[in-house]
């Protein structure tokens, strides 16, 4: 069940343009302005934000370090995400490092 309400939150900010597979590899230093500015470039800066991060993303605590002081971002791990959390956001930003995990979960709610 949380499965099948998980992959119909994000089938819906699929289809409404709301979530979106990013490459995070080069983020190497902890720059809030940096993360505030990539957000503000893509249009997000006055939006609320979830990034779905891979936990073996070398770059991971970098990332975590430089949002976490931005009061409309939040993160969380592909493997302990839920349904509510990608409710509650305007825009989904998927690490795509963790797009396997994330491609897993939905077909295993799909196939339920």
């Amino acid at each position: 069940m949380k499965r099948k309400a998980l992959c119909e939150a994000m089938k819906d900010k699929l289809i409404e343009d709301r979530a979106f597979i990013v490459d995070f590899g080069d983020f190497n230093e902890i720059k809030t302005k940096r993360a505030y500015e990539f957000l503000k470039k893509a249009g997000f800066d006055k939006e609320k934000v979830l990034f779905i991060l891979n936990k073996d993303n070398q770059s991971r605590d970098n990332i975590i370090k430089s949002i976490r002081n931005l009061s409309a971002v939040e993160y969380d791990y592909s493997y302990k995400i839920n349904a509510y959390e990608i409710l509650k956001v305007d825009k989904v930003l998927i690490d795509k490092g963790c797009f396997g995990k994330i491609k897993e979960i939905w077909e295993s709610g799909n196939g339920s």
